[in-house]
């Protein structure tokens, strides 16, 4: 083991850092080392040019053909710094951050300081309550670079080679032989066996981050999107029935289309995975896609991109025709999305904005679909998440994780929700249900049950017994929820009864 070894790592963790893909995809640690050995890494989520060539060389089979440290560093130095203003990591890590923090910081007002012995009280005898200590100004800078360290510490005390088994797979697009030429539970060139019997994944599906969960049309199916997963699950029986190239961004319809972003393009199925309709992007000077959303039929996509291909571009909306892939529209937008829907009838986009820098606007937002203009906004200080009515004649919006209200998407109107007083909590994801008469929300805190809401009157409803986490996915016939649960470090997904708010099925 020489430095060199440790140049390989450092190339496969710039890789992921830079497109959350490996590159050398993901299974059982005999698969992933045969690729480590015998196939070429997938670079394609990376821009072409110096960097990308740098990244090549550091991966290099032959250890004596990759550059020392000091090459490396002459190499950067004469290399632009990327700009952090539009934020680095994908969409839904930054709001999960966003999430995770506050309930931290929250959690750490709320611990209240060990007592000397005998107990200090107040003089009215009891314990001097906690006082909240207010959040830094900086601190979703500092969690997006914690975020990023953890991620290069893993693959780095990895050893590289075997910490690549734990990271998810690319596309099937790179030309071969690569990575994910041998997909999971498949032999790479020359190693492993086919079935790879009793070899077990060193991480379940569903670790990491949960972005996502669609019930099908019918309700028989539950499709998955996440940091590690982007697959379909018959979730009676907990079975996996189909998956996808793991992507920085995805949407699934409940008619059976999906369209997933990467760097570079945008891929688009209809059925499974065996059946791509669609890759678009390629050829296009914008780029650095993500927060995908198809209309309910799959003929029409939007998607955010940059305008000119870089990270440092302006943010636009772009809506491709599928049948004929071409671009219908393009247009500027006002901040950064972690959500995008169209309305059935396909007129209107609805999208929320994130924080990725002091200067982002952080809104739920209405666009005209076709040509871009801004029917509604609803600006907030911290947080905003939306859910859109089946019918799409309605939205919830969640702001600054305290406040809710419903809109009238004709002429944005409002209608507030009762909100008690939460105390230390927060809430976290907001949803409808079908008919879009009752509204729920998720709770930062797994022992609390969720508020739920009757959309009309705006007052709280019976939820005894009912805990959503910040995923919630709601079947079309509103029978049953999807959500996340973690337990003992691993994370499951619980498909609940929407009557009595018990746990049907649970899966990893």
């Amino acid at each position: 083991m020489t430095p060199r070894a440790d140049v390989f790592s450092l190339g496969g963790a710039v890789v992921f850092a830079a497109s959350g893909m490996p590159p050398f995809g993901a299974g059982v640690a005999v698969n992933s080392l045969a690729r480590v050995l015998k196939a070429e890494p997938n670079l394609d989520a990376l821009p072409e040019g110096p960097l990308r060539d740098l990244i090549a060389r550091c991966m290099a089979k032959d250890p004596e053909e990759r550059p020392d440290t000091d090459a490396i560093l002459s190499a950067l130095s004469g290399l632009p710094l990327p700009s952090a203003e539009h934020g680095w990591l994908p969409t839904q890590v930054h709001r999960q951050i966003d999430a995770r923090a506050g309930a931290t910081a929250r959690a750490g007002a709320a611990e209240p300081a060990t007592a000397p012995p005998g107990g200090a009280h107040t003089a009215e005898g009891s314990a001097e309550p906690p006082r909240p200590r207010p959040a830094p100004a900086w601190w979703r800078r500092r969690s997006a670079l914690v975020a990023t360290a953890a991620v290069a510490a893993l693959v780095l005390l990895g050893g590289g080679a075997l910490a690549w088994s734990a990271l998810p797979a690319d596309s099937e697009d790179a030309p071969d032989p690569t990575a994910d030429g041998a997909a999971e539970g498949e032999s790479a060139e020359g190693g492993g066996d086919e079935d790879d019997a009793g070899a077990e994944e060193e991480f379940g599906p569903f670790d990491g981050f949960v972005y996502d969960l669609t019930f099908s049309e019918d309700g028989d199916l539950l499709h998955a999107f996440g940091s590690g997963t982007l697959s379909t699950w018959d979730w009676r029986s907990g079975e996996r029935v189909d998956e996808y190239p793991l992507a920085t961004g995805a949407h699934f319809t409940g008619t059976g289309h999906l369209a997933s972003t990467v760097h570079d393009y945008v891929r688009v199925w209809e059925g499974d995975s065996e059946n791509r309709i669609a890759v678009l992007g390629r050829d296009e000077e914008f780029g650095v896609f993500d927060m995908p959303a198809l209309t309910a039929d799959g003929s029409t996509l939007a998607v955010q991109a940059s305008d000119d291909g870089t990270l440092e571009g302006d943010p636009i909306l772009v809506t491709w025709d599928l049948e004929s892939g071409e671009v219908v529209s393009d247009f500027p937008i006002d901040g950064f999305l972690h959500e995008l829907a169209y309305t059935p009838d396909e007129s209107t986009l609805v999208g929320a904005t994130y924080a990725a820098d002091a200067q982002t606007t952080v809104a739920a937002l209405v666009w005209d679909a076709r040509t871009g203009e801004e029917l509604h906004r609803f600006e907030s200080e911290g947080s905003v998440d939306v859910a859109l009515s089946a019918d799409g004649d309605t939205m919830v919006v969640l702001s600054d994780s305290t406040e809710v209200f419903v809109v009238d998407l004709a002429d944005g109107s409002t209608r507030d929700m009762d909100v008690p007083d939460l105390g230390y909590s927060r809430l976290n994801e907001v949803a409808l249900s079908p008919d879009g008469s009752i509204a729920y929300s998720g709770r930062n805190m797994p022992d609390e049950d969720s508020l739920v809401w009757d959309t009309d009157s705006g007052e709280l409803l019976p939820a005894e017994g009912l805990r959503l986490s910040d995923v919630i996915g709601i079947a079309p016939d509103g029978e049953h929820f999807a959500t996340t649960h973690s337990e003992g470090g691993t994370t499951f997904v619980r498909v609940l009864d929407a009557t009595d708010h018990s746990v049907v099925a649970e899966f990893s």
